[in-house]
């Protein structure tokens, strides 16, 4: 019971952060966004209405999944350990909270990775990234990486599973 307890508490409480800081904080922070970072965050909103590709499973995504009023958009690999457990943490969102999911396994990982999303039984979609296409797009520098979207407008990035300004680092 004692090593099931910090098992259960951990995901519990970084998925009630996650959650309070989307719906608590918004849109403010305590400083000005400089030209740059509005710049950025248009380019990512923009790239959010573009994004296409291969689900794990096969099929083409569907963009349907973007008209959902709150988005989350989270890159991982296999390889990444912060990764899965966040993959679970997503998983059990409230579903008006959209969740599209990018794998970033490459050629020789990808099958491990298409094992995880069945083990987890995961229902957001899964995009297969093996070229860092997306990545590369949505300015993905560390994994886990997670950009927040409310109403096609870019709130938040959680970066590392730390929350970060919504401007990408340089």
């Amino acid at each position: 019971m004692k090593k099931i307890f910090p098992a259960i508490l951990l995901p519990t409480l970084f998925a009630t952060f996650l959650v309070s800081q989307f719906f608590i904080n918004g849109n403010e922070s305590g400083a000005s966004k400089s030209e740059n970072e509005i710049q950025k965050n248009h380019f990512l909103e923009y790239e959010l209405k573009k994004i296409t590709g291969t689900l794990l499973n096969g099929e083409m995504f569907d963009k349907s999944n973007l008209e959902n009023k709150y988005i989350i958009i989270n890159f991982w690999a296999s390889w990444c350990i912060p990764c899965i457990p966040k993959l679970e943490i997503l998983q059990g969102l409230p579903e008006k909270i959209k969740v599209i999911s990018v794998n970033m396994d490459d050629n020789s990982t990808i099958q491990k990775a298409k094992k995880i999303v069945k083990e987890k039984n995961l229902s957001f979609p899964v995009i297969e990234d093996q070229e860092n296409t997306l990545g590369d797009k949505f300015l993905v520098k560390t994994l886990p990486y997670s950009l927040f979207f409310e109403s096609g407008k870019l709130v938040k990035i959680f970066s590392c599973l730390l929350y970060t300004s919504p401007s990408p680092r340089d």
